[in-house]
């Protein structure tokens, strides 16, 4: 058998793999970093951490802890110094909340700190926050986490926690106040965050004291009348207060539209999504009712095919028991003959013919018991099989198989194809089904195309898919039967598939081809004969499995495919 290049395989990330945090805490500093440094300094921590850099774009991805201590220092060592590290964990945070703003902005900024600390499961499967001598403009916040952090991850949540008063017009970032850290040793991280509110009285009062001054300076002069000096001035500061007011409303409604306006096209993109599924899983019901229909009627043929070889095979045995039955008492009554001789040694002779007879007799006995079909008894059931027919149900069974897939299906029949062949639809329906399923179950992303077409003669098939493909070593080896695969990506492998294609085709005169190359891709090739060649009944049996190989198989190389 001929063999190709097998170039090195690079093992896929581990899928199944279950994330410790979301990377989501971490937007506002990726954010900054790509604004400041571009999408090149993304793609270079997405090498250097193995976080594929499709997930580190990506809001809501789960990653390991271990892979964010990585991407935290690697993030410090490009800042340069703590001050700007703090500054990037904090950058723009607020614009990070989403519509939850209107949330936080519905409550007060401890209300908010206490959602924090009782939602955090939702961004870390590993910590938690305990809350403590909370007061209206105060809170102690407790960190724990069940694994060792860095000093970093303590510095990234220092510079978020005070940037919660943000969120509400004319307050300041908390002060925020450390006494233990679980990077030091400590059991937990403890913080203390306060926060004050600006006085509404505060513009109204400095006028009037403003005013008050200069009353006292103009009475020292000698002007009168300036007792409503403080008043007039008291009422400027109150219109200076009233107009931020409203110009702080009028930046509150503004910024309230906007976020609402994300969450209305959020949930407007969410139906849509919703809907598409909704018409895909139309589509997939109506793929599947179709192939459950197309196999029961095969189920139902093999069954009745199953038990018309029963029934016959029974009958088989009952007659041939009955006609063998004749001479087996012909032979103990001649046996019982014999043990009665006068000579002693005859007559032991019969006993030991008669006990044998008994011994066939049972025998015969067991095999009209099992009444199990004899092969050799019936040959190929042979079919006229329209190729028109055939193209659209391998389409439909593609697409079933693929439809929840990455993978583009294509399926067409060459001019050369011919109009029908001869032979055992059910035999071949299984080839077929095992090529396609094969291919659907080794492609995780790519195309699968089938072509049907012909030669003089034969009937081709055709499919080529971009999986994992197979190494040469492998390939020597699939086609005997029980090499396993652990890890296909679509149900289970057994092992026997692409050796029972190979017997299958050699009970109807087929062959098959094949190329294949490691994460490249499989290119299969089965032809069969239009019309089988005349023979004897050639039931499925015990043969040489390397001289079928040799008779049905080709591996072609790689660099003359």
């Amino acid at each position: 058998m001929a063999e190709a290049t097998n170039p090195p395989t690079i093992p896929p990330p581990d899928k199944d793999k279950r994330g410790d945090l979301n990377l989501a805490i971490f937007r506002p500093l990726l954010t900054y970093v790509e604004k400041e440094f571009g999408r090149e300094a993304l793609t270079r921590f997405s090498s250097e951490t193995g976080i594929p850099e499709d997930v580190l774009l990506r809001a809501q991805s789960w990653v390991m802890l271990s892979e964010v201590e990585k991407l935290l220092a690697l993030t410090r060592e490009l800042l340069g110094s703590d001050a700007r590290f703090l500054e990037a964990c904090a950058y723009d945070v607020v614009r990070s909340y989403g519509p939850l703003a209107l949330v936080f902005r519905a409550s007060t900024p401890l209300t908010s700190y206490k959602v924090l600390a009782r939602t955090v499961h939702f961004a870390s499967r590993i910590s938690s926050y305990e809350l403590e001598e909370t007061s209206g403009h105060s809170v102690v916040l407790r960190y724990r986490s069940t694994k060792p952090e860095s000093r970093l991850m303590c510095m990234s949540r220092q510079a978020q926690l005070p940037t919660m008063p943000l969120i509400w017009w004319g307050l300041t970032p908390a002060r925020l106040r450390e006494s233990k850290c679980i990077a030091r040793g400590d059991d937990c991280c403890e913080y203390e965050l306060k926060w004050s509110a600006p006085l509404a009285w505060r513009w109204p009062l400095v006028g009037a004291l403003l005013g008050g001054a200069v009353a006292l300076v103009a009475r020292y002069f000698g002007v009168a009348h300036v007792g409503l000096y403080p008043l007039i001035t008291g009422l400027v500061g109150a219109m200076i207060a009233f107009r931020r007011m409203v110009v702080q409303a009028h930046d509150f409604h503004e910024d309230t539209t906007e976020r609402v306006g994300v969450l209305v096209k959020d949930n407007e993109a969410a139906v849509e999504e919703v809907m598409a599924l909704h018409s895909r899983q139309e589509a997939f019901n109506s793929l599947m009712a179709e192939r459950i229909e197309a196999r029961t009627g095969t189920l139902e043929a093999m069954l009745t095919e199953i038990e018309s070889t029963r029934a016959r095979s029974e009958v088989a045995l009952r007659g041939l028991s009955h006609d063998m039955n004749n001479p087996l008492q012909v032979a103990k009554i001649l046996a019982h003959v014999v043990s009665e001789s006068d000579d002693k040694d005859t007559a032991e002779s019969g006993r030991e013919i008669g006990e044998a007879v008994i011994k066939v007799e049972a025998q015969m006995k067991r095999l009209l018991d099992i009444a199990t079909a004899a092969d050799s008894a019936f040959a190929l059931n042979t079919n006229r099989l329209e190729i028109s027919g055939f193209v659209d149900r391998v389409r439909k069974n593609l697409q079933a198989l693929a439809i929840a897939r990455d993978i583009r299906i294509s399926v067409f029949r060459t001019r050369e194809a011919p109009e029908f062949v001869e032979t055992d639809t059910l035999l071949f329906d299984r080839v077929i089904d095992n090529l396609i399923s094969n291919a659907v179950k080794y492609t995780e992303r790519g195309s699968i195309v089938v072509e049907i077409g012909g030669s003089p003669g034969q009937l081709a098939f055709k499919i080529s898919d971009t999986g994992r493909g197979i190494s040469p070593e492998r390939l020597e080896k699939v086609f005997i039967g029980g090499l396993r695969d652990a890890k296909p990506l679509l149900g289970e492998s057994h092992g026997i598939g692409l050796s029972n294609t190979i017997r299958l085709l050699d009970e109807l005169s087929g062959r098959l081809e094949v190329m294949s190359k490691p994460n490249v891709g499989t290119t299969i090739w089965a032809y069969l004969p239009i019309t089988p060649p005349k023979r004897d009944a050639r039931p499925m049996r015990a043969v040489d499995v390397q001289e079928m190989l040799k008779r049905v198989v080709t591996i072609r190389s790689v660099a003359n495919g």
